[in-house]
């Protein structure tokens, strides 16, 4: 049995680390995991050529990050293992790679944050991401530009997905006009909870700390009308690299990290992630009782049309064509 194992982490330390440390203790010390947090993942090439020790020796052996675009861009840069991941039954099919070589897990929603002092219960209430462009909401609701933070780009590569790249290049036109575009979703929900915008499209885990401070926000879960297409998730992943030194043992933590047990202490967790598999016990706060209806996304796709999408944003909004130089 391999005594080590390397793990890079595009997800914050203040979440990655208790997992790192819990691994250990499951492992009975007989294996020392070592880590590298907050690892950025917007610069694909850096981050395949950071993994695979060609920037300053640093090589991982497996990749657990909070971007899936980014894991699908190292996957088809084909720096990612196969393996089996012992799915149970009805694993949604969305949720890992078509070749096998990621998993996800422990998901945030892309939810609407209303200021409650602002917009009554008996008032006209948003439903989905097309209410961004309401001119009832003009210049009183906001998202985070597509180009700042994972949530965000994953977002619009879905919605590109879905509507065509072209007509999401249209659409954020439209989005940009009527809409507050700010930097992150972390402003977002920020705003709001001080009652600057009256609702924002943000991250359920952003949304989450405006009511566990007790701020005047309520959380919705967007477009779960019949024809509308459901609320989006962004998952965590996790993936073995190819040419991992020890394989054995960046299958175990791997297997771990998308365990139950894992998705449990994420349920419980400040972010209050959302478990995908069906065998985790814990509901977490930010669902309540209701049911919810999720969006089919194909991540793959979403991906490449978030790529083309990037291409078009000089002629969808020129403040953001410095973003791209």
């Amino acid at each position: 049995m391999e005594d080590s194992v390397v793990l890079a982490s595009t997800v914050d330390q203040d979440i990655a680390a208790p997992m790192v440390g819990a691994f250990y203790r499951v492992e009975g010390g007989k294996v020392s995991p070592k880590a590298r947090f907050g690892i950025r993942s917007d610069d694909h090439d850096a981050l395949a050529a950071e993994v695979t020790g060609q920037t300053d020796g640093f090589k991982a052996d497996l990749i657990w990050s909070d971007d899936i675009f980014a894991i699908a861009s190292l996957g088809r840069r084909g720096l990612l293992m196969p393996r089996s991941w012992g799915l149970e039954p009805e694993f949604p099919d969305s949720m890992r790679a078509a070749d096998r070589t990621w998993r996800a897990f422990a998901c945030t929603a892309r939810v609407i944050m209303i200021n409650t002092d602002l917009v009554a219960d008996l008032a006209p209430q948003p439903g989905s991401i097309d209410d961004l462009v309401n001119p009832l909401w003009a210049k009183r609701c906001g998202i985070a530009l597509p180009t700042t933070g994972s949530s965000a780009s994953i977002h619009w590569g879905i919605i590109a997905s879905k509507r065509g790249v072209d007509e999401t290049a249209r659409w954020y036109e439209r989005v940009s006009a009527n809409a507050v575009m700010m930097r992150s979703d972390a402003q977002v929900a920020s705003a709001v909870a001080r009652g600057e915008l009256d609702w924002g499209i943000t991250g359920s885990n952003n949304a989450i700390v405006g009511v566990d401070e007790g701020k005047p926000v309520r959380i919705l879960f967007p477009d779960q009308a019949p024809q509308s297409m459901g609320t989006v998730r962004i998952p965590l992943v996790v993936a073995v690299l190819k040419d991992a030194d020890h394989p054995v043992a960046g299958a175990r933590f791997a297997d771990y990290l998308v365990s139950p047990d894992t998705e449990d202490r994420l349920a419980m967790s400040d972010a209050a992630n959302i478990p995908i598999s069906r065998l985790a016990t814990i509901r977490p706060r930010i669902l309540g009782s209701e049911v919810i209806r999720w969006a089919d996304v194909d991540y793959e796709a979403a991906s490449t049309a978030f790529e083309k999408l990037k291409v078009r944003w000089p002629t969808t909004g020129g403040h953001l064509i410095y973003l791209f130089r």
